[in-house]
């Protein structure tokens, strides 16, 4: 099992590399057409909503201490499948703008 401390390194490597490819589909967005802005605005703001609630659980995670780290890692996992996923359907969807 993965110690405390490795495991919180792990996730905050996450959320930078998360907010730099968040970062990357807002100047995408830019460079869209008007009628797939709309579209892509509202896949950015999920996206945004899930970095914002995997932050704030790896938050949590971190002045929690390693006694909470049982009970919150599972709520860390949870928002990080979240925002992998949002991630996913935001790169497919900017790959679909013409």
């Amino acid at each position: 099992m993965e110690s405390y401390e490795a495991y919180k390194e792990k996730m905050s490597a996450n959320l930078k590399e998360a907010e730099a490819t968040i970062a990357q589909y807002g100047a995408k967005i830019q460079e869209a057409k008007a009628d797939a802005q709309i579209k892509l605005q509202e896949q950015y703001s999920d996206l945004s909503e899930k970095k914002r609630q995997f932050q704030q659980r790896l938050t949590e995670l971190k002045q929690g201490g390693s006694n909470a780290f049982g009970e919150v890692r599972q709520g860390v996992e949870r928002a990080w499948g979240e925002l992998t996923g949002a991630l996913k359907r935001s790169s497919d969807a900017l790959n679909n703008v013409h």
